[in-house]
């Protein structure tokens, strides 16, 4: 990790800005000219890695889109690739929705930036592979907050390319906004992945949450294969028409009857009919995707500065800004040297102010009114009642000084004798009759006799006799298993052909057999989509484990 202060190229790092799976981000600033830049530098030494990486930054610097992250240049970070970026002020789109929910208008004009973006891509030959809202900036500046797409790390170009190297039955993206087909094999998507993604991001954008729920990510891909999703008119009754259309018309299961192209997108938005865009696309063997249609114009993709979600970026980033404030240079301490920083220590810049807090209610202020009177109140209270305490314990002392003369104390007579009570004569005593003791009960015999009459002989009738056979065969004698072996069984399916189970050294073993217990590989043959790995499980000593396979998704989880 790069600290506060390091030097790479022309560029000195302020502070870092976030961390993913394979590379950290940083905020750094152009020694001479002042400007500030994202640097995104691999945190991982892999050969894939780092082309993917250089990729990207090819991808991203051919775009120039208004509503994706330009980059400007790939730098040497000790070794390792270093992507500069444009630095985006603002927060991520998963971020801001967590803190704020849009209206449907406010949601719309985002969706069509974000739109807009990835169309380009597309127009280009590129998938992004990985839509989801995090990859989403939303940039501020005078005119409001711009979506803007970032991290086409998983991007794929569709033209024949030396960089295309996904492997069959590997799985990338995120799992939520992954496209069914895009969850079975990374390598055989197009671009109509990217457009599932783009549903439910929208999804989230009008409900306030994705379309499935579920945390077992078995149980997930399952949801996803199968469709089964809640309306979004559920959960937002008053979104229009076109809306629920676009959501339902991207959230397909088919790819084939999925919207093609961002354009049809646009379209349904400003009211055509979906049903032209979700006919079925018949694409035979060997053919390829129709190139996308030109994007329409998307209308407008940026929110003013003055509205309320404007207003909750705006808050959310100065939140971060006062969050860990940098320490005042002193008179004492050093300046650096050599780091570039010199250039902007005369004009220190103003900071965000604060905003004023909020008025005192009338509740609030009639609430507090009260707890003071009631803590005054029992205060007066103690004080009288310690003053009356004082009083009567110096009461035998007091004087009576008129006329200057003492007058001695009136005597008290003291009370008269009481008689001591009447002694009470106890009562009676109550005879209470005798009770006969019951009668023993009979001794009971030690055992009851068997009173069954006894059956009479019957004399069987002489039978020829039969030929003795021939003696069977001793049956197969099973497979013992002993306390320290292990097994595991699978349900039966007619889409599943059988479950093989492999271990370090490549042996195979099948269901119900004695194995060592430990971790094992599972392979799944399927009789629609092959064979492939369907994930990994640890068998236990003495223990049979059952699997729950998903033919469809090519996947068996432990139960």
């Amino acid at each position: 990790m790069l600290e506060n202060g390091f030097q790479v190229d022309r560029y000195v790092v302020e502070e870092k800005l976030g961390e993913g799976g394979m590379a950290i981000v940083y905020r750094v600033r152009h020694t001479t000219l002042g400007t500030r830049h994202a640097l995104k530098v691999l945190s991982i030494t892999s050969r894939d890695v780092k082309e993917r990486l250089i990729q990207e930054g090819r991808v991203q610097a051919t775009l120039g889109h208004p509503n994706i992250v330009a980059v400007s240049d790939v730098l040497d970070v000790d070794g390792a690739p270093g992507l500069l970026m444009e630095f985006i002020q603002g927060p991520a789109l998963d971020h801001w929705l967590y803190h704020y929910q849009p209206s449907i208008e406010e949601a719309v004009t985002l969706f069509r930036g974000i739109v807009a973006g990835v169309g380009l891509a597309h127009s280009k030959g590129l998938i992004h592979r990985d839509l989801k809202p995090g990859n989403v900036l939303l940039h501020i500046d005078e005119r409001g907050i711009h979506p803007k797409v970032t991290d086409f790390g998983l991007a794929k170009l569709t033209e024949a390319t030396d960089l295309k190297r996904t492997r069959t039955g590997t799985t990338m993206g995120t799992p939520a906004y992954m496209a069914p087909e895009q969850i079975r094999d990374a390598s055989t998507v197009d671009r109509r992945a990217d457009l599932y993604s783009l549903g439910v991001i929208l999804y989230e954008l009008c409900c306030g949450r994705t379309p499935y729920q579920e945390t077992d990510i078995i149980e997930l891909f399952a949801q996803v294969a199968a469709g089964e999703y809640t309306h979004p008119r559920e959960l937002r009754p008053d979104l229009p028409n076109n809306l629920c259309d676009v959501i339902d018309g991207l959230l397909e299961v088919n790819r084939d009857h999925r919207f093609s192209d961002c354009a049809s997108i646009l379209q349904v938005l400003d009211g055509a009919d979906k049903t032209s865009f979700t006919e079925p696309l018949v694409i035979g063997p060997g053919e390829e995707l129709p190139a996308p249609r030109p994007l329409p114009d998307p209308g407008r993709t940026y929110l003013g500065p003055n509205t309320t979600a404007a207003a909750a970026a705006r808050r959310f980033v100065r939140s971060i800004e006062t969050a860990a404030p940098p320490p005042k240079r002193t008179q004492d301490s050093p300046r650096p040297t050599g780091s570039g920083l010199d250039i902007d220590a005369p004009s220190e810049a103003q900071p965000l102010s604060a905003p004023p807090a909020p008025p005192r209610s009338l509740a609030m202020s009639i609430l507090l009114l009260f707890m003071t009177s009631l803590v005054v109140f029992l205060f007066m209270m103690f004080i009288t009642t310690a003053g009356a305490l004082v009083f009567n314990l110096s009461g035998d002392e007091r004087t009576n000084t008129v006329d200057g003369d003492v007058e001695p104390p009136v005597p008290v007579e003291p009370p008269a004798p009481v008689e001591p009570p009447a002694p009470v004569e106890p009562p009676a005593p109550v005879e209470v009759p005798e009770v006969e003791p019951p009668a023993p009960a009979p001794e009971t015999e030690p055992s009851t006799p068997d009173i069954r009459p006894e059956p009479t002989p019957v004399r069987p009738e002489p039978a020829t006799p039969r030929p003795t056979p021939k003696p069977a065969p001793a049956p197969a004698v099973p497979k013992v298993f002993s306390a320290d072996a292990a097994s595991f069984i699978y349900d039966a399916d007619p889409d599943l052909a059988r479950v093989v189970l492999t271990d370090a050294a490549g042996k195979s073993y099948e269901a119900a057999t004695p194995m060592e217990p430990g971790r094992y590989e599972i392979w799944i043959d399927t009789r629609k989509h092959g064979g492939g790995v369907g994930g990994n499980v640890t068998l236990r000593a003495g223990q049979q484990t059952r699997l729950v396979c998903i033919p469809d998704m090519v996947q068996c989880k432990a139960q």
